[in-house]
């Protein structure tokens, strides 16, 4: 007999997304370039460049997909500046995806942008939850596997394939566990504290399904429901307050087909961690003062490494596989379907190590100015 699981939308007034508490998923001189920019296609210009659709994602999401280990492996910071535990102490720091996930999280925050009047609260009630030890407003977004689906790949009819490869990410969003920090407010001598925030998840996901039949609720407890199943539920997504954190004043502008020009412009439908986290890198470049300003940025190679996630190779020694990523995450942010970049140059800094200059291009992904504080300064 058919037999009906029907979802709880309504949850405690304050939602733990602390790994630590069982809620994260339930069932219910410079040396040019230039053979690195050659292949990065067609050629385009700042003034050529069309208007685009774009989203704003909360600058603090953005910080933490960008947040490393750098500090930490340099001496910089020490894990008892962090207060983190022993068997904590193997944790990264920052939000650490493989690209499909990460891919979602981009979609997920332009749904939650996009549903909610710009508000980046998403379609549904909002909640409250902690982070950072304060209670912040939390975004949540009603939908089902396959409109989420939908939404993700920009078919109208996403395949079932489609469907599970997105319940999947899903699952990695709602169980995988980081590391966040932030420098907070200055102390009365002046420093910046670091703000830690335990083993957290960034989504919080419930299911729920309508009259599913003893057998596919089977399917669902082992955790491998038919395309069936999935159509007959429904999803309720909370997403972890970072995802809508000071969006009103700090915010990075996104193209809402971010996913597919990553895709369209790395030449993969499974583009790499280290191209995902430099596209990230140079659109929340693009929202600093100085380099809206100028144009230009600049980063020692060491940093750069760690920014794009490709420490983990330099420590096993495979020069050739850093040397694989920066110069595919170049030439894909150098691409006219993602025209981050303009020109890249290779230098040294004054004690020797290597550094990169880039240009950027200001007018990608052309959102309106900036916001202003009352002063006149941007407000990154």
């Amino acid at each position: 007999m058919p037999r009906s699981k029907k979802i709880s939308l309504e949850t405690e007034r304050v939602v733990s997304l602390s790994a630590h508490v069982a809620i994260s998923s339930k069932v219910t001189a410079c040396a040019k370039i230039d053979s690195i920019l050659a292949k990065g296609g067609e050629s385009f210009s700042e003034e050529k460049l069309p208007p685009q659709r774009f989203y704003n994602a909360s600058g603090s999401i953005v910080d933490q997909g960008l947040n490393n280990n750098y500090e930490i492996d340099k001496k910089q910071l020490t894990f008892e500046d962090l207060g983190l535990r022993t068997q904590e102490r193997d944790l990264e720091l920052g939000i650490n995806l493989p690209a499909g996930a990460r891919a979602l999280k981009n979609t997920l925050e332009r749904l939650f942008f996009e549903k909610s009047s710009k508000s980046g609260l998403g379609n549904y009630k909002p909640t409250v939850a902690l982070l950072f030890g304060v209670e912040h407003t939390a975004p949540r977004y009603l939908t089902s596997h396959q409109e989420l689906a939908r939404e993700h790949t920009g078919k109208t009819k996403p395949s079932g394939s489609d469907i599970l490869e997105v319940r999947r990410n899903l699952k990695v969003l709602s169980e995988k566990t980081h590391m966040f920090t932030m420098r907070g407010a200055k102390d009365k001598s002046g420093n910046r504290p670091v703000l830690v925030d335990h083993a957290r998840i960034i989504i919080n996901l419930v299911e729920g399904y309508e009259e599913v039949t003893e057998a596919e609720d089977a399917t669902l407890t082992r955790n491998s429901p038919t395309i069936a199943t999935l159509k007959k539920g429904k999803i309720l997504l909370t997403g972890n307050p970072i995802f809508a954190l000071d969006i009103d004043r700090k915010y990075v502008p996104k193209p809402t087909d971010i996913n597919e020009r990553i895709r369209d412009a790395s030449g993969s439908n499974k583009p790499s961690e280290a191209i995902s986290r430099f596209s990230d890198y140079l659109h929340r470049q693009l929202t600093d003062p100085v380099t809206k300003a100028t144009g230009r940025h600049e980063i020692g190679e060491d940093k750069l490494i760690y920014a794009l996630g490709l420490d983990k190779y330099q420590k096993e020694g495979r020069k050739k596989k850093v040397r694989e990523g920066i110069e595919g995450a170049i030439k894909t942010c150098s691409h006219a379907r993602l025209p981050l970049l303009l020109e890249v140059s290779k230098s040294w800094d004054k004690s020797g190590k290597p550094k990169y200059i880039f240009t950027l291009n200001r007018h990608f992904p052309n959102p309106p100015a900036m916001p202003l504080d009352r002063d006149g300064t941007p407000v990154y």
